[in-house]
C-alpha cells in the first residue's frame, strides 16, 4: 500500500483545471492565422524554441536504465526518416537495448498535455513528429579503439646531431692546438692529454649565446722543454 501511495504522489488532484497554451502550440496557431498574410518585416527576439516528439514502443524492457542518457540516430528520407535508438541496460554496462523505427511528421491537431508536478499547472504543446520504435534485442557495446602512441619528436634527433657535430668540431680544435704547441709527438706515444683543459671565461654568465671559452695550456712536468 505504501508503494502505491508513493508512486501516485505526483498525480494531479481530481477536478477541473485550467490549461495553458504552450509556446509551440502558440507558434502553430499564429502560423496558421498568418498563412495567407505577408511575412513580417521585423522579428521579435524571444526565448529559444522547443520542439516536442512522441516515442511509441511496441515493447519496452524493464531492464532499461532510465537514469542514464540514451542515443538516437535519424537518417532523413523522402517520406519517412529511419531511426535507430539505443538505451542503456541495468544488467550490464557493456550492453544496450536497440530499437529500430521510423519518424513521421505530426498533424496540426496532434498535441501533448504536460503536467508540471512542481507548479501544478497543465500546458498544451504542439507535437512535431511521432517516432515509432520496435525492439530488436540487446547488443554489446563496441570497445573504443586505443589511442595511437605519440610520434617521436624530430627535435630529439636534431639535438643529438647537433651534439655530435659539436664534439667533432671540438676534436678538430684539439688537433689544431696540439699542432701549434708541437705536442703531436707526445700524443703519438699514447699518453693522456693531462696538460690541457677548456674552462669558460665566465662560469656564471656566458659572454655570448654560444658560450665563450678560453684555452689554458699547462705543460706537464715530464714534458721536455722546447
Amino acid at each position: 500500500m505504501a508503494a502505491t501511495t508513493a508512486s501516485s504522489a505526483w498525480m494531479p488532484s481530481k477536478g477541473r483545471h485550467s490549461v495553458n497554451i504552450g509556446p509551440s502550440l502558440g507558434r502553430a496557431i499564429k502560423a496558421r492565422k498568418l498563412k495567407d498574410s505577408p511575412a513580417p518585416t521585423t522579428k521579435k527576439i524571444s526565448r529559444p524554441e522547443r520542439d516536442f516528439y512522441a516515442f511509441r514502443f511496441n515493447f519496452k524492457p524493464s531492464s532499461i536504465d532510465n537514469t542514464k542518457p540514451a542515443s538516437i540516430e535519424i537518417k532523413k528520407g523522402t517520406e519517412n526518416s529511419q531511426v535507430v535508438a539505443e538505451y542503456p541496460s541495468k544488467e550490464s554496462n557493456n550492453e544496450v537495448h536497440v530499437f529500430n523505427g521510423t519518424e513521421q511528421p505530426a498533424k496540426d491537431i496532434e498535441c501533448v498535455l504536460i503536467y508540471d508536478e512542481d507548479t501544478g499547472q497543465y500546458t498544451l504543446e504542439k507535437l512535431d513528429s511521432f517516432v515509432t520504435l520496435k525492439s530488436i534485442g540487446k547488443k554489446a557495446i563496441s570497445p573504443r579503439p586505443a589511442s595511437p602512441a605519440p610520434a617521436v619528436s624530430s627535435s630529439t634527433s636534431s639535438s643529438s646531431s647537433r651534439k655530435g657535430k659539436g664534439k667533432q668540431e671540438l676534436g678538430d680544435n684539439d688537433d689544431l692546438e696540439r699542432a701549434i704547441l708541437g705536442l703531436d709527438d707526445a700524443d703519438a706515444d699514447g699518453e693522456v692529454d693531462d696538460f690541457m683543459e677548456i674552462v669558460p671565461t665566465a662560469p656564471h654568465r656566458p659572454d655570448n649565446a654560444g658560450g665563450a671559452f678560453r684555452l689554458v695550456s699547462e705543460p706537464s712536468s715530464n714534458q721536455p722543454d722546447r
